[in-house]
């Protein structure tokens, strides 16, 4: 394989003609993308490859492309197709996050929230994983949120029988609740999409990279909630987060819960049935408040 790869790149001309593969090594394998550490006698690389044919390579380069006005979300693209993409390679200590780097998260963070749009979604749907995202334009937030992320997820997790007739029937009711209850932000905000601790890349003192980005213009706190559910930051994050853009009242009494819903959800489709406990105990906790 790696001879074809390396044919490939010879041949298109993005590897010198006297680069020569010095290291190649997995990364990681997961979601359907294989990510392999690249290095030639020249540079570094990442390469990610895959062998199912679908637009997640291709989509990630255009979500990059998007993102190079803020370039700790951004990374250069020296070649990508559907099964392949050569990508810019990111030194990274693998350090637990720091005051500091909390710090820096947390502002550049609020700069991805503040780029607007009219809509919500995107101009194309993205991916988590390898699962798709719904992001066809929609002017309300809690109609996009029901239709494209609620019960765009809810009927593939159906279509696998994976409910029970209880967890169906509560579902059905957090469905009307978070219609009655969802308010509308002010403004549609891009954000990250997949935000966790392997998705921060550090340097020292510094966040060097902020990689993966499922993008989509949503209600910024969405982001917030996914940040919570992983247990990438402390509490530090939040009000440093709150001082340059604040929370509202609403994401700790009703958004933090039902916006990690969506996530279960997916982990529910490209993991494992056992996320539906989780949404069983969320949907418990959100009846009793």
């Amino acid at each position: 394989m790696l001879e074809q790869i390396y044919e490939i790149l010879f041949e298109k001309k993005i590897l010198d003609k006297n680069e020569t593969i010095q290291n190649f090594s997995l990364l990681s394998d997961k979601y359907n993308v294989n990510t392999n550490y690249l290095e030639t006698n020249k540079k570094k690389y990442i390469l990610k490859t895959q062998n199912k044919i679908n637009n997640q390579l291709p989509t990630l380069k255009n979500i990059y492309h998007d993102l190079r006005i803020l370039p700790l979300f951004s990374l250069g693209i020296y070649y990508c197709d559907q099964n392949m993409c050569l990508m810019e390679y990111i030194e990274n200590d693998k350090y637990e996050i720091n005051t500091n780097q909390t710090e820096i998260t947390a502002k550049n963070l609020v700069k991805l929230h503040s780029q607007t749009s009219k809509f919500f979604g995107y101009k194309f749907d993205t991916y988590l994983g390898d699962l798709i995202q719904n992001n066809s334009p929609n002017y309300n937030w809690c109609n996009f949120f029901l239709r494209q992320r609620y019960d765009f997820y809810l009927n593939k997790i159906k279509s696998r029988n994976y409910l029970s007739l209880e967890l169906s029937r509560k579902l059905i009711g957090l469905r009307k609740t978070i219609k009655e209850r969802l308010l509308e932000p002010n403004m549609p905000g891009l954000i990250h999409g997949d935000m966790w601790l392997q998705n921060i890349l550090i340097k020292g003192n510094r966040v060097s990279r902020i990689i993966d980005p499922a993008v989509f213009y949503a209600d910024t706190e969405y982001e917030l909630a996914y940040i919570y559910q992983n247990g990438t930051f402390g509490k530090g994050f939040y009000e440093r987060y709150n001082y340059y853009r604040p929370i509202s009242e609403e994401f700790w009494n009703f958004k933090i819960y039902i916006y990690q819903i969506i996530p279960l959800m997916q982990y529910t489709l490209l993991e494992s049935p056992i996320y539906l406990k989780e949404i069983e105990k969320l949907i418990d906790l959100i009846d009793k408040n």
